[in-house]
């Protein structure tokens, strides 16, 4: 005849299992909340490593192929700052299909790289122009018609003239119920969420030996083309706070900041 377990020994067992199962258990826990707290610390890094990557990419073209009668950096000290960078960030230039006379046609032989909101700019030997496109279409002889917010005061030799886009890149933060976001806006379309868990983002500006919070287009000593470097210094944060985290509301930070040297400021 077969002896079955006694009630001793099945709960011996029961004990047993129960306590490798709690261990095992606790175990897991504590891995995942690692895991967790290292997967957020990660996504902190990235966001932070790529939008200042982004800017100071930006940043350092800021100037190229701009005349001097349009801003290169705008800068606003709103704390948190925003900035707004101009360039021909896709180096692409053509020609004008017409000699351009005050007020006249401003018609171009390709519209490769133009875009509605940005800005088209001619440099002549003499003088440099631009202004803010507000319509392309093509020209009946020809070439396609750039209309702009305000009429080219210049006029300009076909032969003798460099056209070309300009864009603006505008970043700056933007905080609401659900998080503080990094935002970047092209020309004048709708803004896009850049980086997610950015909560501050801060810009100074070395115009010759000082540096300064913010530049001023009129000033003779501290404006777009007098600044050499732009620093750069801005925070991410973690997703979510971690309870071991006593200060700071239990979030994790970290801070990011880089001088950027503008090369194309002499344009």
């Amino acid at each position: 005849m077969r002896k079955g377990f006694t009630l001793i020994e099945l709960l011996i067992a029961i004990v047993v299992f129960a306590f490798l199962f709690i261990i095992i258990m606790r175990f897991y826990i504590v891995e995942h909340k690692t895991w967790l707290y290292m997967n957020q610390v990660a996504e902190m890094q990235q966001s932070g490593r790529v939008s200042m990557e982004d800017m100071a990419r930006t940043i350092r073209m800021a100037g190229y192929m701009v005349p001097a009668s349009l801003e290169l950096i705008r800068s606003y000290d709103t704390n948190p700052d925003s900035i707004k960078i101009r360039s021909n960030f896709k180096d692409i230039s053509t020609r004008l299909k017409f000699d351009l006379a005050i007020g006249g046609n401003l018609v171009v032989v390709d519209t490769t790289g133009f875009q509605i909101g940005g800005f088209v700019c001619l440099q002549s030997s003499e003088i440099g122009e631009c202004g803010r496109i507000t319509n392309i279409t093509p020209f009946v002889l020809g070439g396609y018609l750039i209309s702009t917010s305000s009429a080219i005061a210049g006029s300009f030799d076909k032969n003798k003239t460099v056209v070309c886009p300009v864009d603006e890149v505008t970043y700056f933060l933007n905080s609401d119920t659900t998080g503080s976001y990094l935002m970047k806006r092209i020309n004048r379309e709708a803004a896009q969420i850049f980086a997610e868990n950015i909560e501050r983002l801060q810009f100074r500006y070395l115009c010759e030996d000082t540096i300064v919070d913010t530049l001023d287009f009129v000033d003779t000593l501290f404006n777009d083309r007098t600044v050499r470097v732009v620093y750069v210094d801005i925070t991410a944060r973690s997703e979510r706070p971690d309870p071991d985290i006593t200060t700071g509301n239990g979030y994790r930070r970290r801070q990011y900041n880089t001088g950027i040297k503008i090369r194309n400021y002499r344009y």
